[in-house]
């Protein structure tokens, strides 16, 4: 064993160990060594000398150059390679299309056709009106009920027109791809659409409030109708008459320079600082005593009796009937189906005659096309007790019926609920069961039936209006009693 002494190599000596370390020029052995008597004074500089990087393993050298040389690889082929086409706007889908032909009132479904691929056949166009679009194919037997497959269908065209076309990505409904919309589809329901989110909310509020407000009018045109409004009418007149005289005696006035107490709806009435609180109007007051509204005697329309709507009619019956058979009795003669414009209260025969001439002469002077219109298989009812279909387009309804309703305005005739008109045709009304009874709300959970889309009314051109009397007297046909029929003028 050998001895470990000063000449051994195993002898591992401090200052030998120091002094190899300090093999670099510049630095002070002594202050290495703690000894140097010179300090800051040192010629040689008194900073430790800085550890030198370990040497990498041969292993990660070689990964590091394999990933750059992939990144230059990469950087190489992206400046040789052509830049990528930038990628086409999402094509709002067949679905998308079906659903705005069904929904939009300004569109009707029968003038669309529908381009749907064969297998055998090839492409082949069949009219939209014939699918029942809410039916699963899986589920059609193809007697009563056509489907397809969405995936299918390759084009659908309006009057002749292909708006769009899944080929050539050509979207003329929504305007998806970037093409042009065509009327109708370019009205006010697409501009809301692609209106901001406000503007949205507030187009639906808007929307939403003009729904309730028809909704809550106590207008039914239909003259069989009229004992129950009546009822209704004096009843509601009462306690508004009632209601204000409460909150007229609610109210306290104020003196010169104060504000009115506000109400119990919130709104505060300020009065004026220069100006004195004006008093209370006189409308406020009891309702006086044996007030009687006035009952309508007449009424003018026109008839819905093309074959296409008596079929549609039946159609619909025997979809409801499956759901609430116990609606059967309260269904209206299909004979009788026809679009109130206007009631009239007539008093004795010399104002009959006279309101007879005054609509001759009205429609004599209208110098327009007879309106057409259709009819959206949507149903829909009042307070449940009424089920109807309303028309479209109302405006066109509208602009026939407003000259005849500033003629009878005139004159003092025109019944109070046809100064704002709910366009529809009836198609079931419920009676009370006994005299003094409500009558009972059948019709509430209509909206949860769904129609077949193949349901169609049809076009019906508005060539004749009817004055007629109003009652449950009905003639031979089974329509009203006419007192007079006036065709309209051809342009």
């Amino acid at each position: 064993m050998e001895e470990e002494g000063p000449g051994n190599p195993l002898i591992e000596d401090p200052h030998t160990q120091i002094e190899a370390e300090v093999a670099k020029p510049d630095i002070c052995k002594f202050f290495l060594r703690g000894r140097c008597h010179f300090g800051e004074r040192c010629r040689l500089s008194h900073s430790l000398p800085e550890p030198e990087p370990e040497p990498e393993p041969e292993e990660e050298r070689g990964s590091k150059n394999r990933k750059t040389r992939k990144k230059s690889v990469k950087a190489e082929k992206a400046r040789d390679e052509p830049p990528e086409p930038e990628k086409k706007p999402r094509m709002r889908t067949a679905d998308d299309v079906i659903s705005r032909i069904l929904w939009d009132s300004s569109v009707d479904p029968t003038d669309f056709v529908v381009g749907h691929l064969d297998r055998f056949l090839g492409v082949l166009e069949r009219p939209f009106a014939d699918f029942s679009w809410d039916t699963q194919v899986c589920d059609s037997d193809y007697s009563e009920e056509m489907t397809i497959p969405q995936h299918r269908i390759m084009y659908f065209s309006y009057k002749g027109q292909h708006v769009w076309d899944r080929d050539s990505r050509t979207d003329r409904v929504f305007g998806s791809t970037g093409q042009t919309v065509l009327p109708p589809f370019d009205r006010e329901d697409q501009s809301q659409e692609d209106a901001p989110s406000d503007t949205r909310r507030e187009g639906e509020k808007s929307r939403a409030e003009r729904s309730e407000l028809e909704d809550s009018v106590d207008n039914l045109s239909d003259p069989e109708d009229n004992a129950d409004c009546a009822a209704n009418g004096l009843k509601d007149e009462e306690s508004a008459d009632a209601s204000l005289t409460r909150r007229a005696e609610g109210l306290s006035l104020s003196p010169k320079n104060k504000q009115i107490a506000p109400e119990e709806d919130g709104k505060d009435i300020c009065a004026e600082e220069d100006h004195e609180t004006p008093p209370v109007p006189s409308v406020l007051q009891e309702p006086r005593p044996g007030r009687q509204p006035r009952k309508p005697t007449h009424f003018i329309c026109f008839r819905v009796d093309s074959p296409a709507a008596l079929l549609a009619f039946q159609r619909v019956q025997r979809k409801i009937l499956t759901h609430l058979p116990q609606s059967e009795e309260f269904w209206v003669n299909p004979s009788t189906l026809h679009v109130t414009l206007s009631l009239l209260v007539l008093q004795g025969p010399a104002e009959v005659q006279a309101a007879a001439e005054i609509l001759r002469s009205v429609v004599g002077s209208i110098y327009k096309p007879p309106i057409t219109v259709f009819f959206p298989p949507k149903l829909k009812h009042f307070n449940g007790r009424v089920l109807f279909i309303p028309p479209r387009p109302i405006p066109d309804i509208q602009s026939l019926n407003t000259p005849l309703q500033e003629a009878y305005k005139e004159k003092g005739w025109l019944h109070r609920h046809s100064k704002c008109p709910n366009y529809h045709v009836t198609l079931a009304k419920v009676e009370p069961k006994a005299e003094g009874e409500e009558a009972e709300k059948m019709f509430e959970d209509v909206g949860v039936i769904k129609l077949a889309k193949d349901i169609n009314f049809g076009k019906l051109e508005v060539n004749k209006l009817y004055l007629c009397v109003n009652g449950s007297t009905k003639t031979e046909s089974g329509f009203y009693q006419v007192v007079c029929a006036v065709p309209l003028p051809t342009v």
